[in-house]
């Protein structure tokens, strides 16, 4: 039996998964994995930040499973931790537009 997390993020895959038009074309996990892992893409090591101590609260996000894999490969290539990793590379996207 499925427990009320599980639920809802199936739930939810399935209802963008209707959302998504006939005539849009899709991308694969195959294809954004590789366009992802790759090297040549984005250099991500200058996006951390190496201090000892930081102020964090704990917040859940509901991701595809792509898109995890992503972040697990990326942060073990650069050992770092897939939290430290989602961190600082929202931290730069959000605040270096001011």
């Amino acid at each position: 039996m499925e427990n009320k997390f599980t639920k809802g993020v199936l739930e939810r895959q399935e209802r963008e998964y209707n959302k998504q038009s006939p005539g849009q074309p899709s991308v694969s996990q195959n294809e954004y994995i590789s366009a992802q892992a790759s090297p040549s893409v984005l250099d991500l090591s200058d996006l951390f930040d190496r201090e000892a101590e930081r102020k964090a609260k704990n917040k859940t996000f509901y991701l595809d499973d792509s898109v995890i894999q992503a972040i697990k490969k990326t942060a073990s290539d650069y050992h770092v931790t897939e939290s430290k990793l989602v961190n600082d590379i929202l931290k730069k996207i959000l605040f270096s537009q001011n």
